[in-house]
């Protein structure tokens, strides 16, 4: 049972996210475009429907509703590294790698920014960039456990396991109940022991 009727766009916005949990998006959708019809300058609504489009697998309303945000709010590097997660996952790398730029310049402390940036590098399979956008991410937020893990991906990738294997061992200190990490952790130990052992695996012809 939903609450009394709405009648401002903050009524709109918490119906919508009642409706979220009830897994009628449908309608939570409608509701949260009548609020944001309603207060076209808040930014939390845009900020909340684009995830949840996000978190949903709708990544082009996602994209959208950042977009649409960022109409209004130019100025918002958060906007602009979090439109770049959208276009990330929809390929679309130069313009992702350009709204991350875009959130820098905005906001040279924001680590999130970074970070993605760092990711977007990775999937292009720039290594080097990709490890110094991640070091920058780690300088300002050394707490990040998904930048450390993020990180340890590309060195991974780059075949320098034992430093891979430091960096999960950090992310790991930060979050030691993380079972998923822990089980990445051993997969790549795994490696460094094949690639140790298997003369085949570590000939120089192979790297």
């Amino acid at each position: 049972m939903l609450a009394k009727p709405c009648q401002s766009a903050r009524d709109y916005y918490e119906e919508g996210c009642q409706l979220i949990a009830l897994d009628r998006d449908d309608e939570a959708f409608r509701a949260f475009a009548r609020s944001i019809e309603l207060d076209p300058l808040d930014l939390d609504v845009y900020e909340y429907v684009a995830r949840m489009y996000f978190v949903r697998g709708n990544h082009e309303k996602s994209l959208a509703t950042y977009q649409q945000a960022l109409h209004i709010f130019p100025g918002c590097a958060k906007l602009y590294a979090k439109r770049a997660q959208a276009l990330t996952y929809l390929e679309r790398y130069q313009e992702a790698l350009d709204a991350c730029n875009r959130a820098i310049q905005l906001d040279e402390t924001s680590a999130s920014a970074y970070c993605q940036k760092g990711e977007i590098l990775h999937q292009i399979r720039r290594f080097q960039e990709a490890l110094d956008a991640f070091d920058l991410a780690i300088s300002l937020d050394p707490d990040a456990r998904t930048t450390h893990k993020q990180k340890a991906k590309v060195l991974a990738d780059m075949r320098r396991y034992d430093e891979a294997l430091a960096t999960y061992d950090q992310a790991i200190r930060l979050d030691p109940y993380d079972v998923f990490l822990c089980r990445e952790l051993a997969s790549e130990a795994l490696i460094v022991h094949d690639e140790a052992t298997d003369p085949v695996l570590s000939s120089p012809a192979r790297l």
